[in-house]
C-alpha cells in the first residue's frame, strides 16, 4: 500500500491504534483521531494528535472528503459489534476510500471483510508487521546493519530450546528475570510447527516455551553464550538472509 501523500482517520482510541498513529505521525503524515470518549480527546492532543470527537450515527459527510482515493481509514474500535457498524457506514458514504480494520481474531476479520474493509489486520499480528515495515525499510536496515557488522559484540541468534534448559515450561513474559540475568531479549520464538511468535504479542508472551522451540535473541557476543548454556545450542543469524516468518 503506498501511503505516500495519504490522509489517515483512526477511529478509536485502544493501544493499537494509538500505536498506528505514533509510527504514521512519527513520518510525518497527516492523521486525525476520532473517539466515542469525550475524555481521550485531552490525552491524544497532547500526544499532538488532532482529535474530534463521533458518533456512530454521524452523518460521514461532515468529513469533507474530496478525493476519496487519497484517504486511508483505520477502523479500530474496541467493540466489535460496533467495529463492524462504523466499516459499514464508511463503505456507504465512500465507496472509494481505503478502509483497514483491526480485527480480534479471524471471524471478525471475516466480517469486517464482508462489511467492506479492503484489508484486515488482526490485532495479536499489528506489532510485528509494524516492526516488519520497519525493517524493511532501507534506513532502519542500514542502521542494524551498522549495529550488527561495525560492532561485532552484538548479535542476533537462534537458540534451540534442549531438555536442559532452564526456560523449559515457563511462559515468554515470566522468563524477564533469565534474560535480564543473561543481558538478552527474546525477540520471538518459533514453535515446533515453524510459526513464528513474537515476544511483544499476546499470543506470543502466553506461549508456553517446549523443547525444541527455536528462541531469536539479540545480545552481545558473550551473553549469548552464556545464555546458550542456560538453553541449548545456537547459531549466529547471516543478516543478509534474514526473514521473519508469518505469524
Amino acid at each position: 500500500m503506498n501511503t505516500k501523500n495519504k490522509e489517515f482517520l483512526i477511529f478509536g482510541c485502544d493501544e493499537y491504534a494509538i500505536q498506528i498513529a505514533q509510527n504514521l505521525h512519527k513520518s510525518d503524515q497527516k492523521v486525525l483521531f476520532f473517539t466515542l470518549n469525550p475524555e481521550e480527546i485531552t490525552p491524544l492532543q497532547e500526544q499532538g494528535f488532532e482529535v474530534l470527537l463521533f458518533d456512530l450515527g454521524d452523518d460521514w459527510s461532515q468529513l469533507k472528503i474530496k478525493d476519496q482515493k487519497n484517504y486511508i481509514v483505520y477502523c479500530a474500535l474496541c467493540d466489535e459489534a460496533e467495529n463492524v457498524f462504523l466499516t459499514i457506514s464508511l463503505r456507504m458514504a465512500f465507496t472509494d476510500i481505503t478502509i483497514v480494520a483491526l480485527a480480534s481474531d479471524l471471524e471478525h476479520a471475516t466480517k469486517l471483510k464482508m462489511a467492506g474493509a479492503d484489508k484486515t489486520i488482526v490485532t495479536e499480528q499489528i506489532t510485528a508487521n509494524l516492526l516488519y515495515e520497519r525493517i524493511s525499510n532501507p534506513t532502519a536496515s542500514e542502521l542494524l546493519q551498522k549495529i550488527l557488522y561495525e560492532n561485532s559484540d552484538i548479535k542476533i541468534a537462534q537458540i534451540t530450546v534442549d531438555k536442559r534448559s532452564e526456560l523449559l515450561g515457563q511462559s515468554i513474559h515470566k522468563t524477564q528475570n533469565i534474560q535480564d540475568q543473561y543481558g538478552v531479549i527474546i525477540l520471538a520464538i518459533i514453535d515446533n510447527t515453524m510459526q513464528t511468535l513474537f515476544s511483544f504479542t499476546r499470543k506470543g508472551l502466553d506461549y508456553t516455551i517446549q523443547e525444541g522451540d527455536i528462541l531469536i535473541v539479540v545480545a552481545m557476543r558473550e551473553s549469548i553464550e552464556a545464555f546458550k548454556e542456560a538453553t541449548g545450542e545456537h547459531y549466529s543469524v547471516d543478516w543478509h538472509h534474514w526473514k521473519w516468518f508469518d505469524d
